[in-house]
């Protein structure tokens, strides 16, 4: 506790101004001279951000998804075409339950000896969408 006529300890004159920095240390000056109390200043120390949920004592919550995806059903005739979306390869038919985005997506089937089939697709949010029995027409006459 400090006494009158104190400031840390340290005596004070009534024509001295006192001066308290954030740290809690306090420096005097002195209107004829001035003169620092302490040696060396207390470092600064940085406080620790902190998020809302860790303010109430939780841990944040699942982030949400940008995106609830579709799935498309593929079978060609005959099975075993390569099936490309967005020309990427995803596999071969029939193709039971590919995860999309929703959206437009363009298909794309491949097998030797026939001609290539192109088709757009549209897949919604939760939703199954098939795409079956695509006809795959022979090269040969």
């Amino acid at each position: 506790p400090a006494t009158k006529g104190q400031l840390n300890g340290q005596p004070v004159r009534p024509e001295s101004t006192a001066t308290v920095a954030l740290h809690d240390t306090a420096k005097v000056h002195d209107t004829a001279k001035t003169t620092p109390t302490d040696s060396k200043p207390a470092p600064r120390q940085s406080r620790p951000q902190v998020t809302p949920s860790a303010a109430r004592g939780r841990r944040p919550g699942p982030m949400p998804t940008s995106f609830v995806p579709g799935t498309l059903a593929v079978n060609s005739l005959p099975p075993g075409a390569a099936l490309y979306v967005d020309d990427t390869l995803r596999g071969s038919t029939p193709v039971l339950a590919l995860p999309l985005a929703p959206g437009s997506h363009r298909l794309r089937l491949e097998l030797d000896g026939f001609k290539r089939v192109v088709t757009q697709v549209t897949i919604t949010a939760g939703l199954k969408t098939k795409k079956t029995d695509l006809h795959l027409e022979s090269l040969a006459p």
